[in-house]
């Protein structure tokens, strides 16, 4: 008879992915994605077991996944590391209207890595000049004013 476990649903703290050794049909890229993906290629009857000699192999089909399930998996993952890799390779231009002291585009550069603020405009004179010089490099732009007349604020473009 096995010996089971139970495991409360609160201890669980993300859902995890355990296919069959021989379904996972890129290791390298299955052991990298992360700690709850796992693979299995054995089984225990005890919970406690006293040797490894008291393993049995499993089949293929005893664990909880299919072929058709693990490949589509492991194909789905391997199309979005592959799309922010070129995301990475070819971002995104972007254009920030009102751009403040630029923590919304610094902020959308960081979260999305797929971004990078190629212009902004800010009418504000002390907000152009800190978002010119965030830490991005220095100086990050220029301002002029935007109708070709002097007036009391400048608009910022970089």
């Amino acid at each position: 008879m096995d010996e089971m476990e139970d495991v409360l649903l609160d201890d669980l703290l993300a859902p995890c992915y355990a296919l069959h050794k021989n379904l996972v049909f890129d290791m390298n890229l299955w052991t990298t994605l992360g700690t709850e993906y796992f693979y299995y290629l054995y089984r225990f009857s005890r919970c406690s077991p006293a040797s490894w000699d008291e393993r049995e192999v499993l089949a293929e089909n005893a664990g909880v996944g299919c072929v058709i399930c693990a490949y589509a998996l492991q194909t789905h993952i391997s199309k979005a590391l592959t799309f922010a890799e070129e995301a990475q390779a070819q971002k995104l231009r972007a254009f920030d209207i009102f751009a403040g002291a630029g923590t919304m585009s610094l902020g959308m550069e960081n979260a999305t890595g797929g971004m990078r603020m190629t212009h902004a405009v800010e009418i504000s004179p002390s907000a152009a000049r800190t978002f010119r010089y965030a830490p991005k490099g220095l100086p990050r732009g220029e301002t002029g004013d935007l109708y070709g007349h002097v007036s009391n604020s400048e608009v910022f473009f970089f």
